[in-house]
């Protein structure tokens, strides 16, 4: 009797093993997946992340400057995430791996959007 209560508990364990295994690896799929598009990579970059210096709250817009099959310039504005929340503009160096998925190589300020709105209006 204890036996086959053992042989269940090790059983079950197993089975959740399983199945955290597969969670994790359709998550890391799906993630891959929507990682080769630029737009979402770039947002996923600069709205998520503890230590980001650059962390955005919101992403307004994209304006790809440039790109070839391997690389891209993305020209990114948002708000930031830190108060009182200036606008924000950004320039991104993105390069795109065996795998098409897109990654951040390289991030420039570009300006302070409300310093240059205060600047117009002076």
């Amino acid at each position: 009797m204890i036996k086959k209560n053992s042989s269940k508990k090790k059983l079950f364990v197993l089975c959740i093993i399983v199945l955290i295994t597969l969670f994790i690896s359709t998550y890391h799929n799906i993630e891959n997946n929507k990682r080769k598009d630029i737009t979402y990579s770039a947002q996923q970059y600069l709205t998520t992340g503890m230590f980001n210096q650059y962390k955005l709250y919101n992403v307004d817009f994209y304006h790809l400057l440039f790109s070839d099959t391997k690389e891209a310039i993305l020209e990114v504005q948002g708000m930031e995430y830190k108060v009182p929340h200036k606008t924000v503009k950004y320039k991104l160096f993105m390069n795109k791996n065996s795998s098409g998925i897109w990654s951040v190589n390289k991030l420039v300020p570009i300006s302070n959007m409300d310093s240059l709105n205060e600047n117009e209006t002076n």
